[in-house]
């Protein structure tokens, strides 16, 4: 089952004995569990026969007592909320009557469950050749919430803004995985904000995203593209000033200079392929009025110089991450680098 299968069932009422919601996409994992959380509060406004649990303040034994327990008043179903049960893997042989440990505990009740408990576990982090963890996936109650891959991430943006009412210009999910990384909860924020500072019904494009998440005012990124093919130094320390902003370390900036590097990779690639201005400019993620100004752009660099410019910049971005190095003394190193 995935979360969207989840969703379905809940508007029909459905529910199950057990739902076991794994992964490190915390964001992902926690809107499922608001999901059930919410299913329940509609189900027992009351909040009589819904009980939250942390593991590490409770024994498995406690728990499964609970899932024992007879709703109260009219209520069809008791929920019981189980956090970062990943907790009771440490904890092996510490009943005092004897008992198996705590997945082990849980496992034996996954084979008979009450009929009139839903019983929610949580956990960043299990083993996926566990009893527990197969025994869950086998009966159809494992949720996993793994890392997105670049793919899915640009996909989640693109739905996301949809849900909120506004549209992406081509290319624009990808450049703000490029600026903001791979960390969900930190795209989520910024398409929060994107959303909020171009209001409802509007289009987010590169320019929106320039001015919000870097400091971008009379530069932009090609334009300090422009002035490297150029060797312009005087030019790019300026440009430099104008985009930098310390608050953000510099990473922003890098990754919006790769999105506009590959971008130009992709398009030249695409024309000497002997595709139309339209069509690579398509593939390249370029909008359409942008096509025409890229393919120009194109002429003035190389395939191999592109390609050194992408490693003079995976470079930096490492620099930028581990080095005690001032960040704007790395970005002018990288700026003049690409020049060389």
């Amino acid at each position: 089952m995935n979360a969207d299968e989840l969703t379905q069932r809940l508007r029909r009422g459905e529910t199950q004995a057990v739902y076991l919601l794994v992964g490190e996409e915390q964001l992902l994992l926690e809107a499922t569990f608001r999901q059930l959380k919410d299913f329940s509060a509609r189900l027992d406004p009351t909040g009589l026969n819904v009980d939250k649990i942390y593991a590490s303040d409770s024994s498995a034994k406690q728990v499964l007592s609970l899932c024992r327990t007879t709703p109260m008043g009219r209520v069809s179903h008791r929920f019981i909320f189980v956090r970062a049960i990943e907790k009771w893997a440490t904890k092996i042989g510490n009943d005092k009557d004897g008992s198996r440990d705590a997945f082990e505990q849980l496992v034996r009740y996954f084979e008979a469950p009450v009929p009139s408990t839903v019983l929610v576990l949580t956990a960043s982090k299990l083993d996926g050749r566990s009893k527990l963890v197969g025994n869950a996936k086998a009966r159809g109650w494992l949720l996993s919430y793994d890392k997105l891959s670049t793919r899915q991430l640009v996909r989640w943006i693109e739905q996301d803004v949809a849900r909120q009412g506004c549209s992406l210009e081509s290319g624009a999910a990808e450049l703000l995985v490029e600026v903001m990384g791979a960390d969900l909860a930190h795209v989520a924020d910024a398409v929060e904000r994107l959303v909020l500072y171009v209001g409802t019904g509007n289009v987010i494009d590169s320019r929106v995203l320039g001015e919000l998440l870097i400091r971008v005012s009379s530069a932009n990124p090609f334009q300090v593209v422009d002035a490297v093919s150029r060797r312009d130094t005087s030019e790019i320390l300026r440009l430099l000033h104008d985009v930098f902003d310390p608050r953000t370390g510099g990473l922003p900036l890098v990754g919006l200079l790769a999105w506009s590097v590959r971008q130009l990779i992709r398009m030249k690639e695409g024309l000497q392929a002997g595709l139309a201005v339209g069509e690579a400019a398509k593939q390249a993620g370029v909008p359409p009025f942008r096509a025409q100004q890229v393919a120009a752009r194109t002429r003035n660099f190389s395939v191999k110089e592109l390609e050194r410019w992408l490693f003079c910049l995976a470079h930096a971005d490492q620099e930028l991450k581990s080095s005690r190095r001032p960040s704007r003394a790395t970005l002018e190193n990288l700026l003049l680098s690409m020049t060389a």
